[in-house]
């Protein structure tokens, strides 16, 4: 471990990994629901491999075309590719990965698939796992949300944006227009 000059704040920890193990039960839904949209979408339909992606996936290598539509691998093939088969970049590695995650699919619920997989990934800065990654990034141990305050009646209290400033310069992120800009913009429009 590395601290700072007066031994008090870490400052870095050599590790080969972080990990802290976290229930599909404490996962928040929106995480879930993140985590599939961009990742994979047919993860709750899908067998634990996705025919069409890969059908556009090697025709996209095939024609030297990026279809910009993103790789073929599932949730669960990514989890299988992390903690099985490995990233050896074959085919034979990816008819193993397509089989292995199949089975897996065969085996383990979706719940429990999701679980695994929040639990294995890397999310960078030696964080495996969605916890670790929470406390590695935003000092967050809890991953459960908070709702914004609202009313008495129950309506979400409204945040000025305009009035957070920019943590960099200080500055709002929109200029306040003065009649001196007023007078600058109609010169030049």
């Amino acid at each position: 471990m590395v601290y700072d000059r007066d031994g008090k704040e870490l400052l870095y920890q050599f590790e080969e990994e972080r990990r802290e193990v976290i229930k599909y039960s404490d996962i928040p839904h929106v995480l879930v629901n993140a985590t599939i949209a961009s990742e994979d979408h047919t993860f709750f339909s899908n067998p634990g491999v996705d025919l069409l992606g890969i059908v556009r996936a090697a025709f996209a290598d095939l024609t030297h075309r990026d279809t910009g539509a993103g790789g073929a691998s599932t949730i669960t093939q990514q989890l299988v590719k992390v903690r099985l088969v490995g990233s050896e970049n074959t085919l034979t590695r990816k008819i193993r990965e397509a089989i292995v995650s199949i089975e897996v699919t065969r085996t383990y619920s979706k719940e429990q698939i999701l679980e695994l997989y929040f639990n294995q990934i890397y999310y960078g800065n030696q964080a495996y796992g969605i916890k670790a990654a929470a406390e590695s990034y935003f000092g967050k141990s809890d991953l459960s949300i908070r709702r914004r305050p609202r009313t008495r009646s129950g309506r979400p209290i409204a945040v000025r944006t305009s009035s957070i400033r920019c943590r960099a310069s200080g500055r709002s992120p929109r200029p306040r227009r003065t009649p001196r800009t007023r007078r600058r913009s109609r010169r030049s429009g």
